[in-house]
C-alpha cells in the first residue's frame, strides 16, 4: 500500500504500534483473492516497517508515479498506471505462489464474544458476507468513522466511489455493533443520516477525539 499519508492510515498505524504487544489482539487484514479476512501473523515484516517507519520499498513506485505524472498527458498516464497496477498485482500473486503457506482465516479463528474492529477503509472491498457470518457467530462488530464526505459532497466524488461508499453506510449500519467516529463532525454527520433515512437507532455512535 501506498506509505503513511492519510489520516486513516496514520490511525491503522497507532493502532498496530500500541497493540501489537497485547496477546489478546490478533490482527487481519481481507484477502481479495480469497475474498475472506486472513489472521497476518505478527512475525510479518510488515509489522517492524509501521513500528520503524521505514517504508523503502515503496519509494521506487512513488518515483516512477512522479515521472510519469510530470510526463505524459492524463489519458495515457492512466492509462500506464492501470497497466502498472495490474503487472504489480500479478508479479504478487507470483510471488505468493511460489513461497505458499497456508494462511489462517478468521472465521477459524473467531469465537463468541471476540470482537472485530474495521479500522481501515472497509468501502474498498466487500467483507460483509465475512462480517455477517462472524456476527452470528456471536462477535461484536465495530468500525471507525473517518468521515462520510461522499454522501454529504457526492458532486465531488467519482460514481464509483459514491456507489461503493453509500454501500459501506448502509452495510456498517446493518452489522455493526458501534460506531467510532474520529471528530465530532463525523458523528452528528452520521447520527443525522442515520436519522434522516430511518436507520437502526440502537446502533453506538462514539467519538474517538
Amino acid at each position: 500500500k501506498i506509505p503513511y499519508i492519510t489520516g486513516i492510515q496514520r490511525v491503522v498505524r497507532n493502532i498496530i504500534i500500541f497493540s501489537l504487544d497485547n496477546e489478546l489482539v490478533a490482527f487481519v487484514e481481507f484477502d481479495k483473492d480469497l475474498k475472506k479476512y486472513v489472521v497476518i501473523n505478527k512475525t510479518d515484516k510488515r509489522f517492524s516497517a509501521i513500528i520503524t517507519g521505514k517504508i523503502e520499498n515503496y519509494k521506487k513506485p512513488e518515483i516512477i508515479y512522479k515521472f510519469i505524472k510530470s510526463r505524459f498527458p492524463k489519458e495515457i498516464k492512466e492509462l500506464i498506471i492501470k497497466f502498472l497496477i495490474k503487472m504489480i498485482a500479478f508479479k504478487k500473486k507470483v510471488s505468493i505462489a511460489s513461497i505458499f503457506h497456508p494462511k489462517a482465516l478468521l472465521l477459524d479463528k473467531v469465537k463468541k464474544d471476540d470482537l472485530l474492529l474495521l479500522a481501515d477503509s472497509t468501502w474498498n472491498y466487500k467483507p460483509w458476507l465475512e462480517v455477517s457470518e462472524a456476527k452470528n457467530r456471536g462477535v461484536k462488530i465495530m468500525q471507525i468513522a473517518y468521515d462520510i464526505l461522499p454522501i454529504k459532497y457526492p458532486h465531488f466524488f467519482q460514481e464509483n466511489t459514491n456507489s461503493n461508499f453509500n454501500l459501506w453506510f448502509k452495510m456498517i449500519n446493518y452489522y455493526c455493533d458501534e460506531l467510532y467516529a474520529i471528530s465530532h463532525t463525523t458523528a452528528n454527520n452520521i447520527f443525522e443520516e442515520i436519522r434522516d433515512n430511518n436507520f437502526k437507532p440502537e446502533i453506538k455512535i462514539m467519538e474517538m477525539g
